[in-house]
């Protein structure tokens, strides 16, 4: 029931901001700065990078935070936060997977949907078999990459 809403909040949308029905509006950002850039850049893999990237940062401020013990008071690691040992074992260790977890579940379900705007597609005669294959194929590897992250997913406590 939830995807064929979501389904239909796509195509509602599509339907409204395409052609004729559109309302002519300036573009929300300069052409230096389009969507392909941004496709990019936003992109799930890139989104990805930057999770691994904060897990860096994380657990660099962690060997940080038990080099500063005895060097810096409680009173001052408590002023500059993040500092106590159930965020730096428990929430360094949860809040990004949670946050990895999240962009590959919203890539999944984005897949989801592609393939059943696709199928309906095909039935209209505006897409082809080959569109709706390589749309099964990408919907079958992010469920794949989502419930592979799940079955490796522990949350500590």
């Amino acid at each position: 029931m939830l995807l064929k809403s979501l389904i239909g909040m796509v195509l509602f949308t599509l339907v409204f901001s395409s052609g004729a029905l559109a309302e002519k509006k300036e573009p929300a950002v300069e052409p230096a700065e389009g969507i392909e850039s941004a496709d990019k850049e936003l992109s799930l893999d890139e989104g990805l990078f930057a999770v691994e990237i904060i897990r860096e940062c994380l657990q660099s401020f962690r060997k940080l935070t038990e080099e500063a013990q005895g060097k810096i008071s409680k009173a001052k690691m408590k002023e500059i936060g993040n500092t106590e040992w159930d965020m730096q074992v428990l929430g360094f260790h949860n809040n990004p997977s949670i946050l990895e977890g999240t962009l590959k579940k919203q890539a999944f379900l984005i897949k989801q949907l592609q393939f059943e705007l696709i199928k309906r597609q095909v039935k209209e005669g505006s897409a082809k078999e080959k569109d709706l294959q390589e749309a099964r194929k990408a919907l079958e590897a992010s469920q794949k990459a989502f419930q592979q992250f799940k079955k490796n997913f522990h949350r500590k406590d």
